[in-house]
């Protein structure tokens, strides 16, 4: 059991898929573009502005509108604090890559990176034939033949262990050129008691009614599977940043609607009983809203 610490603590929530360096995700058939909902012969057909409406979506917004996805914030961060387009931008755990080629439109210079180069890379490729990619293990790292100017990363912090937080900045280090930036999101909110309910309490029993639900409608739900991830506070993270030569430069912090009653709606059980239009209305009238953090850090090398 790994225990808690005053700056940082375990949480566990059960996703649809293995991610990040936990598993590499090519066992099981996984690519990006599965994301999307769509499978490869489905994503092969979406043009530019299909995709980016998938890529850039709010998984609140029939609930609360004004909460926009992290993906569009950490764009809007970037386009706010990197204005020399021609600095060159490496990205680690593109995924998707929406925000790297919403990126690419506006003229930066961009460069994807991922454990793999996935079937959905190349399909970009044909979207956008600008865009590169890059295989790169973060804890496995290659010597690249170029440096870069900023690193940017959104999603990837809560896979990485405290032991891994100073050796991250280092290995992230050997990417940059002189006085280097990274501009690195944090999707995860920082320890506090709401938190700690919400992440240690609410996932596993969300995942319980999914498997009631399974087990009442005979629809095996076969791909939830247990993952542990990492919460830091901020003192902690700038910390262990500074100690490997970075500094931070700014940091931006906003806020997300989340919904725990409301939550219940992803279960699908009352949804099947009541109808998708009905669970929506009732769940967001009973929810008890709260505001957890989103914070993005811009940190440059000392």
């Amino acid at each position: 059991m790994i225990q808690k610490n005053k700056d940082y603590c375990p949480f566990y929530r059960y996703i649809k898929k293995p991610v990040g360096f936990l598993k590499d995700s090519n066992e099981n058939g996984w690519d990006p573009g599965q994301h999307f909902g769509l499978d490869s012969e489905q994503w092969q057909g979406l043009d530019i502005a299909k995709y980016f409406q998938r890529a850039f979506f709010s998984s609140n917004s029939n609930v609360y509108p004004e909460d926009e996805s992290s993906l569009l914030r950490f764009y809007r961060f970037v386009l706010k604090n990197v204005t020399d387009k021609n600095k060159k931008i490496l990205s680690i755990g593109c995924g998707m890559a929406g925000l790297e080629m919403k990126l690419l439109q506006e003229g930066y210079s961009v460069v994807c990176s991922d454990l793999k180069i996935y079937p959905f890379h190349h399909f970009l490729k044909k979207l956008f034939p600008e865009s590169r990619f890059l295989e790169i293990d973060m804890f496995h790292p290659q010597q690249l033949e170029e440096l870069f100017d900023v690193v940017i990363m959104t999603g990837v912090l809560g896979y990485c262990s405290p032991e891994n937080l100073q050796r991250l900045f280092q290995i992230l280090s050997g990417f940059l050129k002189k006085n280097g930036e990274i501009i690195v999101d944090d999707l995860v909110s920082p320890p506090s008691f709401w938190a700690d309910f919400f992440y240690e309490k609410w996932y596993p029993v969300e995942a319980t009614i999914i498997n009631f639900y399974s087990w009442l409608f005979g629809r095996f739900w076969r791909l939830y599977k247990k993952q542990a991830s990492w919460r830091y506070t901020t003192d902690f993270f700038v910390g262990k940043a500074r100690e490997s030569g970075f500094q931070l430069k700014k940091m931006g912090i906003e806020f997300f609607h989340r919904d725990f009653l409301y939550r219940f709606y992803t279960t699908r059980l009352i949804t099947k009983m009541i109808g998708t239009k009905n669970a929506l209305y009732f769940f967001s009238k009973l929810g008890r809203v709260l505001n957890l953090p989103y914070r993005i850090f811009h940190f440059k090398e000392a």
